[in-house]
């Protein structure tokens, strides 16, 4: 499975979100969140974690661009294309909801 694969796993975790929310109105168990997250991750390149390791140790985009050799416009379209996918309003919105990726070894 690549990252840009929707595979088995990803999609019986959709299903059975969709499921639980379908007949009771509600995300009985919380899992949308988790769930939306780990969507998101697998379908991130290697750049993609690589920024989002940098946001989560800190790191400000011309310092990222530095490293990872790409310039902060790159940087900063990519950080804007996260919001939008997972639904957020900045960088410190994306650094919460990522906090628990690393609890659940996802980055």
């Amino acid at each position: 499975e690549t990252a840009g694969d929707a595979g088995p796993c990803t999609f019986l975790h959709d299903f059975c979100d969709w499921i639980l929310f379908t007949l009771t109105g509600e995300d009985v168990l919380g899992l949308a969140p988790i769930v939306r997250l780990e969507n998101f991750i697998s379908s991130c390149d290697c750049l993609d974690l690589q920024i989002l390791k940098g946001v989560l140790q800190g790191e400000n985009y011309e310092k990222l661009s530095e490293q990872l050799f790409v310039s902060s416009g790159t940087v900063n379209y990519r950080l804007k294309k996260f919001y939008k996918t997972l639904y957020l309003l900045g960088r410190q919105a994306l650094e919460e909801m990522l906090l628990p990726a690393i609890d659940l070894e996802l980055l």
